[in-house]
Parts: structure tokens; sequence; C-alpha cells
């Protein structure tokens, strides 16, 4: 019996010999391989290993068949299975892979395995003319199915440029209408009061107290001012901002704006609760200016003696879902698409304060990372605001589906 499982032990290992593993990454040419890879092309070692090394262990023709594969599936994407001949005359089979779905774009993967044995004679030389008659059936239909795709892609991007220049044309009217309006609103009010001060100055007719209430109203002004400057600059930022991702906990960053809006708020008494959450691939300024938004308005817009927010979290097939609710004043459905607009408010300022652009803020970030923000809402009940935003993984976990 012992004699048995070794003989079949050491027939698994020689074949395991004759399969060897390479991996190519097309944008920056980086090539992978194992030691059986490394031996069945003779090469002194896995390391610094070029796709000319390859090319060279193999005779002209095939050198251009494996050529003519890899850059075929690189470019079109596919399975893609072929047999060729070393200089020194053993026969490889070679089989090779690129899904952008299960991987990084451009990320090729294959396996060369030794047929020396099973490819002989004549039938190597037939085998060679029917893959050469399916390469070229290969090509032709790869370069019919490019000028369709071009073609299409060509009418879709006509489509996005017209739907980007419809909104930003849109974005161009209300930054007019800022400027024309919000920002001249607290700057009337500014100069109107610098003014009433002046004039008691002069006629001596104010008092200490009534300079104090005044510069009030200036600074109050001021403030507004300021703080619409800054979310309009932060809304701009946002459209030529590259994205600088990387993991982030959102177990650390929650924590962190519950505690900066319980100190904006002192005056409220707040109870905030969360599910544990993820750590995710995102822009960290952008994700922090998010749920400091969201959050921020379910406080602001919350008259209970116990203002209740809670963060739910759930992941689906390809998104986090963060569903945020509060017990605040609630919003009428006729509303709900409107308070995503820029600069659109449901309440004047000296209720609420704000710039009107905190939830334009959200719904840029969001769409921007491909996601989505929606609101289901009650007047008199509270809010609970729907965010989606995409997976997405790591180089090191695309490199780790293989």
């Amino acid at each position: 019996m012992n004699i048995l499982l070794e003989t079949a032990f050491s027939n698994i290992v020689q074949k395991l010999h004759s399969i060897g593993v390479m991996t190519y990454l097309s944008y920056s040419k980086k090539l992978e391989c194992d030691e059986y890879f490394a031996a069945l092309h003779q090469l002194p070692s896995t390391v610094n290993v070029c796709l000319k090394d390859i090319l060279d262990k193999y005779c002209i023709e095939s050198q251009e068949k494996l050529q003519k594969s890899i850059d075929l599936l690189l470019e079109e994407e596919g399975r893609l299975e072929i047999e060729l001949q070393q200089q020194n005359g053993r026969c490889i089979q070679f089989i090779g892979e690129v899904n952008s779905n299960i991987g990084e774009a451009g990320y090729l993967v294959a396996t060369f395995k030794e047929i020396s044995k099973k490819r002989q004679g004549e039938h190597f030389v037939l085998k060679e003319v029917v893959l050469a008659k399916s390469l070229e059936a290969l090509e032709e239909e790869t370069a019919k199915k490019a000028l369709l795709n071009y073609n299409r892609l060509l009418g879709n991007k006509l489509k996005e440029q017209t739907y980007e220049l419809n909104k930003l044309s849109q974005e161009v009217e209300k930054f007019a209408y800022l400027v024309s309006h919000d920002l001249k609103t607290p700057l009337r009010s500014i100069v109107s009061f610098i003014n009433l001060i002046q004039q008691g100055l002069e006629n001596d007719e104010l008092e200490k107290e009534a300079i104090e209430h005044y510069f009030d109203y200036v600074i109050s002004g001021a403030n507004r001012m300021q703080k619409l400057i800054e979310d309009v600059a932060s809304f701009n930022d946002l459209k030529r901002k590259q994205e600088l991702t990387k993991s982030v906990d959102l177990n650390t960053v929650i924590p962190s704006v519950f505690e900066s809006i319980r100190k904006k708020y002192i005056h409220k008494n707040i109870e905030f609760t969360y599910d544990t959450l993820p750590i995710i691939i995102f822009d960290q300024q952008q994700l922090l200016q998010l749920f400091q938004n969201l959050l921020d308005n379910a406080v602001k817009y919350n008259e209970s003696e116990l203002v209740q927010i809670d963060i739910a979290y759930s992941q689906q097939i390809s998104a986090h879902e963060f569903i945020i609710r509060d017990n605040g004043i609630g919003i009428k459905t006729e509303f709900h698409d409107y308070i995503f607009g820029m600069c659109n408010r449901l309440h004047n300022t000296s209720r609420y304060k704000g710039s009107g652009l905190g939830l334009s803020i959200c719904k840029k970030i969001v769409e921007q990372a491909k996601g989505d923000i929606s609101l289901v809402s009650e007047e008199a009940i509270g809010s609970s605001f729907f965010v989606r935003l995409p997976i997405k993984k790591s180089g090191l976990e695309i490199l780790n589906l293989y």
C-alpha cells in the first residue's frame, strides 16, 4: 500500500512540474511566475523575468502566435487556448484568461503545460493549421466587434457629454443666483447695521448696549457670509479634486463626527446609535463631509426633547448601504428631490441657519462615486436618508482573487 501511495504521489509531482503559472499586468508590464514556469522555460529564477525572455524560448512561428494571443486577450478579454513549440522541440499548451469582472482590467492569468507526448508528427502540424485559422477568424470577429463597440461608445460618450453640459449650465445658473442674491443678503445686512452705528455715533444718539446689539447683527451676517463662501468653495472643489481613495474605518470616523456635533449643539439632548460599520475604500475627507452634513442636518432640524439619530448598515451584492434615521421635523414628500438642489432651502435663515448647500454637496459626493442618495420622510415624524456607495476592492484584494 505504501509503495502504491508513493508511486501515485510521485506521478502527481511530475505532472505539477510540467505546469507553470504566469501573471501579466499590461499597463505596468509587470510579469510574475512560479518556479514550475521557470523550470519549464529554463529560466535561472522567477525574479526579473520579462515577456521577451519567455518568447525567446519558442520557435519564430510560436513566438508570433503567443504574442498575438496575449495582445488579443488584453484588448478583447475572454479565454484562449493555443499550442506552442519551444526551440528545444517541446510542445506547450497555453491557456490564458483576462476577465475584468473578477479582477483588474488588463490583468492576464495564464498556465503553460507540457504536452509533448500527446502531440507528435502529423497531428501536431494539423493542430497548428486549425489554430492558425481559428486565430484568423478570431481576429476578423474581433475587428468587427471593435468597430461596433467604438460606434456605440461614441454615441454613449456624446450623450454623456450633452448631459454633463446641461448639468454644468444649471450649476452656472445657480452660481449666478447665489452671487446675485444669497451672497448679497448678508452683505446688505452688514452694510445697513454699520450705517446705523455710524449715524448713531455721529449724532451721539446710541448707547453702548445699542451699539453692541447692532454689532451682533453685523457679526451674524459676516458669519453667514463666511459659511456660504466656505460651502460654495467645498462644492466647487468636488469637481476638481482628484480621488484620494484609501481604506477608511467608519467605526473611527463616525464617533468623531458625533463628538463635533455634540459640541456644536451643546444645548440639545442628543442620542446617537449606530451599527458595526465597514472599512471602505473612499476619499476620507469627502466621506467625513458626507456624514458631517447629514448628521448635522438631523440635529439642526429637530425640535424633540431627546434628539435620536441612528445609522443602520447592510452590505448588498455590490454596494454599502447606510440608513441615517432621525426623529426631526420631517420633510413633505413634494420637497424630497428639491432639497438636494443647490441653494434650495425650505426655511428662512432666522429659524435654521445654513447655506442651503449641505445636501447638494452630499449628492455630489455620492454621485461622483457612482452611488446614489435618496430620502423617505414624513412631516413631524422624522426622516431616513438612504446612502448607497459601490463596493471597491483594493489592489491587494484583486490580486488575491487569483
